[in-house]
């Protein structure tokens, strides 16, 4: 799904993830004015935003710093820079930005980090990072702001550990906190990391949606309208089961971007409580009911190991039979 981005190089880009991540807690259990919209969030609605974002920039390089002001776009330009050197293969693409796109860290978009890797390795890392998020959300887990990276321990993962992604020689490194981490040690006075780590939570899942990312088994096949593109029957909600496939970025066509509904203007829209007006855009239905689910988990302080572990696993990260090794296809 696509994130609005900068005001400069950025800007054809519409708000997808920042209006998702409003759309499924204006329908939670969490207090919100229903008429909030990603024009009118106030600051401590955008701290989700954030967090909703950080994913595609984990750099913070899409915001300018200012300690009142936590949405202040910058043009985009250093995240430009970075996402195309890794892009071309450029200064060996160990920016964030680059490795969240292009390399190791593709597990943030739900996305595998190279061709043929086992499913099993993706969803392995994906739980690993949901696991770290969700506790850091919560809170009183065991897991904290200035927790070190190099750490923590997450149990739904017997494959990798966070500690392999930022190491000695990576910038961050493992001494770098999760607060470091999720906000560029901002200058922000009144940031809130329970709120961006559930936001980082989000995009996960609304992304393993988009049908550039990864592929999952329709499960209302007969109310399709077109295969190629796939396009519901007017009014129509597209709903998705198990995972067949993880996506890699590199080497896609244009129509990632097309399932990432980059050219929707989903920012002009108000009424985000109705749910009905995403029908028509592919896999975003679903990642918001996911969303809501886990938002009011959030807002409940259920613990990780009280059903939020088994939900992400066993449903919305559900393997298919035939799942195949990653690959980059649409």
């Amino acid at each position: 799904m696509a994130i609005q981005g900068g005001r400069g190089l950025t800007k054809k880009h519409q708000p997808v993830h920042e209006t998702m991540t409003i759309a499924a807690l204006i329908a939670s259990k969490f207090p919100i004015f229903e008429g909030t919209t990603y024009k009118n969030a106030p600051k401590e609605i955008k701290e989700f935003v954030r967090g909703s974002v950080w994913n595609d920039d984990p750099g913070c390089l899409l915001f300018d710093e200012d300690p009142h002001d936590n949405y202040r776009l910058s043009t985009g330009f250093k995240w430009g820079k970075e996402y195309k050197s890794a892009e071309w293969g450029l200064f060996g693409g160990q920016s964030l930005t680059g490795r969240s796109h292009f390399g190791d860290l593709q597990f943030l978009h739900a996305m595998a980090a190279q061709e043929k890797e086992e499913p099993q390795e993706t969803k392995s890392k994906i739980m690993m990072w949901l696991e770290i998020m969700y506790k850091l959300s919560v809170g009183d887990q065991g897991i904290h702001e200035n927790t070190r990276l190099d750490q923590i321990d997450a149990s739904s993962s017997s494959q990798y550990q966070l500690r392999m992604f930022f190491k000695d020689d990576t910038s961050p490194n493992g001494a770098e906190t999760l607060r470091g981490l999720l906000t560029h040690n901002t200058q922000y006075e009144d940031t809130m990391i329970s709120r961006r780590a559930l936001g980082s939570c989000f995009h996960i899942i609304q992304d393993s949606y988009a049908r550039g990312h990864v592929r999952r088994w329709p499960l209302n096949a007969g109310e399709l309208e077109s295969h190629m593109p796939l396009k519901m029957k007017p009014g129509v909600a597209d709903r998705w089961g198990k995972i067949e496939n993880f996506h890699t970025y590199r080497g896609q066509s244009s129509d990632h971007g097309h399932y990432d509904h980059s050219d929707v203007q989903v920012e002009e829209w108000g009424n985000l409580g109705d749910l009905d007006k995403f029908n028509g855009m592919i896999g975003v239905r679903d990642g918001i009911d996911a969303c809501i689910t886990l938002a009011n988990y959030w807002h409940d302080r259920v613990a990780w190991e009280n059903g939020v572990q088994t939900w992400l696993r066993d449903t919305v990260f559900a393997l298919a039979e035939d799942v195949t090794r990653a690959n980059h296809e649409v």
